[in-house]
């Protein structure tokens, strides 16, 4: 698998989703309409963007550690989110978050 498939964006039901130790290179738009989301998980793969994923505000957990990543998505609406991992890439600047308390 090189790419996330468009039809993902009929599972918006989906809140967990592992694709970790692909061979991925790109995430489509289509990711980002999966807005119940909760864990993301795209570690172990070869992807160098990810899209905004501004509509999921339900999100918990986004595993994006060992990719290629140079930048992040915005992460301001992701009010729920606990944990994030951006290991082993090459990001140069977070991106706006939300307040934590």
């Amino acid at each position: 698998l090189h790419a996330l498939p468009e039809g993902f964006r009929l599972l918006s039901n989906l809140e967990e989703l592992s694709l970790a130790r692909n061979k991925l290179f790109t995430i489509g738009p289509s990711l980002s309409a999966l807005h119940r989301m909760r864990t993301l998980d795209l570690s172990g793969n070869k992807i160098i963007h990810i899209p905004d994923l501004l509509a999921m505000t339900c999100l918990e957990r986004l595993l994006l550690a060992h990719n290629r990543l140079t930048t992040v998505p915005s992460l301001e609406y992701a009010l729920a989110l606990q944990e994030i991992d951006f290991q082993a890439n090459a990001v140069e600047q977070m991106p706006a978050m939300a307040a934590v308390y």
